[in-house]
């Protein structure tokens, strides 16, 4: 499954395994992209909504609110 390439190292310690399942897809010209974690809920709220044209008061208003929420970002 190594030497094929549909099970690839991931380098986490986070993710509680060496491998996973490696995409099966493959694009000429595009290198693949190592795998990773998907992010940690809320773990990009902040920037997000910076990108959407949200200024810093509206953004503290929405965290107090609870309407979004914004976790830690990966160590």
């Amino acid at each position: 499954m190594v030497a094929s390439g549909a099970l690839v190292p991931i380098d986490d310690a986070r993710a509680g395994a060496s491998l996973t399942v490696g995409s099966p897809f493959s694009l000429e010209d595009v290198p693949k992209v190592a795998p990773r974690l998907a992010p940690e809920l809320g773990e990009h709220s902040v920037e997000v909504l910076r990108e959407l044209g949200y200024g810093q008061p509206e953004i503290d208003k929405l965290l107090a609110a609870r309407v979004v929420v914004q976790g830690k970002p990966a160590a």
